[in-house]
């Protein structure tokens, strides 16, 4: 008798561990993935950083066409 109850001890436990071990294997990946998508996140916002907005854009395109327009009032 002793000796099932130690058996189904042992065999609990090496299931908790195999439990413990899946689990944290996916907290992991998932630790990952966040940290891969963060990565990726903070990248956009800095890259982006050095692109112009549509108001600025929308100023330079003004003042080229202001230019031109000058340029044919001289000629």
């Amino acid at each position: 008798m002793g000796n099932i109850i130690n058996n189904q001890m042992i065999e609990d436990i090496r299931n908790l561990l195999i439990n413990s071990r899946l689990l944290i294997q996916e907290t992991v990946s998932l630790k990952l993935s966040w940290t891969h998508n963060l990565i990726f996140s903070i990248q956009d916002l800095v890259s982006n950083k050095y692109l112009p907005t549509v108001e600025e854009l929308q100023k330079e395109l003004l003042r080229e066409r202001n230019l031109l327009l000058k340029g044919s009032d001289n000629e």
